[in-house]
C-alpha cells in the first residue's frame, strides 16, 4: 500500500510541477510579445555637412533669392536609426531649427520634397521612411543672416524621449 500511495502522491507533485511549468512558459511568451510589440525606431541625427550656396539657388527645381543681408546654406545630416524597427515618415521632419535671437537669424528652412534613398539599398517606393540598422542622408536648405556662424537646432529621437539639441557649424562664406 505504501508504494502506491508514493506513486500517486508522485504523480500528483509531477502534475503540480507541469501545471507551472506551462504558467512560467505563458508568462514569459507574453512578455515576449509584450517586448517586441514595444519597439520603436531610435533615430540619431549628427550633421555631415554645410555648404554656403549665396543669395540665389534652385531648390527641387525652383530658384530662390534670399533677402538684402540674409545667404543661404545647404545642410546635410547623417541620421541613423539604431533599432531593428523601421521608422516611418519622413526623417527631415524630425528636425526642428531654431530662428535664433528674434526670430530673425534663420529666415526661411526648405526641406527638399523629393528623396533619394539609392545610397541605402532600398526603395523609395516601399515606404518614406528608414529601415532598421541603416543609415540615410537628410539635406535642408536654410536662409540665415550674414554674420551668423552657427545655428541651433533640435530633434527627438522617438515620439516619447526629450529633444536633442545640436549646433550646426555654418562654413565660412
Amino acid at each position: 500500500m505504501s508504494r502506491i500511495i508514493k506513486i500517486v502522491i508522485g504523480t500528483i507533485l509531477l502534475g503540480i510541477s507541469a501545471f507551472y511549468f506551462l504558467g512560467i512558459c505563458l508568462v514569459v511568451a507574453d512578455a515576449k510579445e509584450d517586448a517586441v510589440y514595444g519597439l520603436r525606431s531610435y533615430i540619431r541625427l549628427e550633421q555631415a555637412d554645410c555648404e554656403y550656396l549665396g543669395q540665389n539657388t534652385v531648390i527641387d527645381g525652383e530658384e530662390h533669392t534670399a533677402i538684402e543681408g540674409y545667404g543661404f546654406y545647404k545642410i546635410a545630416f547623417k541620421a541613423e536609426n539604431l533599432s531593428s524597427q523601421p521608422h516611418y515618415g519622413e526623417i527631415v521632419y524630425l528636425l526642428d531649427i531654431d530662428r535664433g535671437r528674434d526670430a530673425r537669424e534663420v529666415r526661411t528652412v526648405i526641406l527638399p520634397s523629393n528623396k533619394d534613398y539609392s545610397q541605402t539599398g532600398f526603395s523609395a517606393a516601399a515606404d518614406s521612411g528608414l529601415p532598421g540598422k541603416r543609415d540615410t542622408e537628410v539635406v535642408c536648405y536654410i536662409e540665415v543672416q550674414e554674420g551668423v556662424d552657427m545655428v541651433r537646432a533640435s530633434y527627438q529621437p522617438t515620439w516619447d524621449e526629450k529633444q536633442i539639441e545640436l549646433e550646426i557649424v555654418l562654413n565660412e562664406r
